[in-house]
């Protein structure tokens, strides 16, 4: 069965989230190589991303851009709490400070 797994990351440029999204969702991949990873993100950080070439654009099966009003912290909390909405079936919301020692 193939889980996906799913971050929510909204930050400011350079901000140190986007390093540790990056780092849990490497342990995910070395602990399930299927896994699908889903980062929702809004507009300013996809971009961010995109233009730095952040490694985790690679890594991610997807970036979903959503759409939040606010501070940064405000629109994580938004995203949280709406991800249900947003998603459909099964998935695992991991947040970035996680990292995986073995399969879920």
């Amino acid at each position: 069965m193939l889980t996906r797994y799913v971050y929510i990351l909204t930050l400011e440029e350079n901000d140190v989230y986007a390093a540790m999204c990056l780092v849990s969702a490497l342990s995910v991949r070395g602990t399930d190589p299927n896994a699908r990873i889903t980062v929702l993100s809004n507009a300013e950080t996809a971009g961010w991303l995109e233009r730095s070439r952040h490694p985790l654009r690679e890594l991610a099966d997807e970036v979903l851009v959503c759409t939040a009003d606010g501070a940064s912290v405000h629109q994580s909390r938004y995203l949280k709490t709406t991800m249900l909405q947003r998603l459909g079936g099964d998935f695992v919301f991991l947040d970035v400070d996680t990292v995986l020692m073995r399969p879920i």
